[in-house]
């Protein structure tokens, strides 16, 4: 995602993963995120809805990545483990067993789940006269869009303009007057100066873009 932002002129803008298929989109310029959410046919094939954040809450949900083992290898089809996954949660992401992997024996899909506890269970799956006991077990990773972070970075080489850094577009604010709530105040300070002084639009994905890789990456 970073990359096709960047490529169509949109470096800068800071990209934050916010669960389910949600992002943040942060643009230092509040009138230039406004005209952004105006190119509906600039985004359109990327995102379904883009909305301005002022900060509305969003309803929790989260991608589980499950694997799936046990079916047999004559069942093993992606539409067989979609099919399973789907007992759980919405599927996002389908299986892509292939013949050229080397391990066939199961597969992941990638499920909108609405709860944080974690994923493992077992289902029947029956074919013909035959019962088969199938075992679904979460990735225990906390996995994230590989696209978090400023726009342009990772691909710039030169600009004439430097690209601003996470800091840059985030500036910390001051100290709390409040000496027992001074982590909660500050905060409060920062987020209620970003919506003020930035344009952060929450955009909701059509699809999934490039790869997810997990939370420790980026550590």
């Amino acid at each position: 995602m970073d990359k096709v932002l960047w490529e169509g002129g949109y470096s800068g803008m800071v990209i934050h993963y916010i669960g389910r298929l949600n992002l943040m989109l942060c643009n230092k310029d509040h009138a230039a995120a406004l005209e952004f959410i105006l190119l509906k046919d600039v985004w359109k094939q990327w995102f379904s809805v883009l909305d301005m954040w002022e900060g509305q809450t969003l309803a929790f949900e989260r991608v589980a990545w499950l694997n799936v083992f046990g079916v047999p290898l004559h069942l093993a089809g992606n539409s067989v483990f979609n099919d399973i996954a789907s007992q759980f949660g919405t599927v996002v992401k389908p299986a892509q067993l292939s013949i050229d992997d080397d391990d066939l024996s199961s597969a992941c899909v990638g499920v909108l789940v609405g709860d944080g506890k974690e994923l493992k269970d077992k289902v029947t799956l029956k074919w013909k006269n035959k019962s088969f006991q199938i075992w679904i077990s979460e990735v225990s990773d906390v996995w994230i869009p590989e696209c978090m972070g400023v726009v342009g970075l990772k691909n710039a080489t030169r600009t004439e303009e430097p690209i601003p850094s996470t800091s840059e577009l985030f500036p910390v604010g001051g100290e709390s007057p409040n000496p027992m709530g001074n982590e909660t105040s500050r905060v409060d300070e920062e987020l209620g100066c970003m919506k003020c002084c930035m344009g952060i639009i929450l955009a909701i994905l059509v699809i999934f873009l490039g790869r997810w890789v997990p939370r420790r990456a980026f550590k």
